[in-house]
C-alpha cells in the first residue's frame, strides 16, 4: 500500500482547528492534539487498520487538546477578571 504522507494529517488538523470557536489556547490545543494524535494513531496496525488508527488518533487528540486549551483559556479569563 502506498504511503499517504503527512499532507492528509495536516489537512485534517487545519479542518479540525476551524471547528474550534474558543480562545487562542483552545485553537492551538486542538491543532496540536490532532497532529500528535494522528502521529500516535498512525503507529497502530497496518494498511486499513493504520488509516483507522490515524483517523481515531486525530479525532481523539483534537478533542483532548481542545478541552485542555479551553480549560487554559477559562483559567486566564478568570484570572484577568480578578
Amino acid at each position: 500500500m502506498k504511503k499517504l504522507g503527512l499532507a492528509p494529517l495536516a489537512i485534517a488538523g487545519f479542518l479540525l482547528t476551524g471547528c474550534a470557536t474558543g480562545g487562542k489556547n483552545q485553537t492551538i490545543g486542538t491543532f496540536a492534539g490532532a497532529a500528535g494524535g494522528a502521529l500516535l494513531g498512525s503507529q497502530i496496525g497496518g494498511g486499513t487498520g493504520q488509516i483507522v488508527g490515524t483517523a481515531l488518533g486525530t479525532l481523539g487528540g483534537a478533542l483532548a487538546g481542545g478541552a485542555i486549551g479551553k480549560n487554559m483559556d477559562d483559567s486566564e479569563k478568570t484570572r484577568s477578571e480578578k
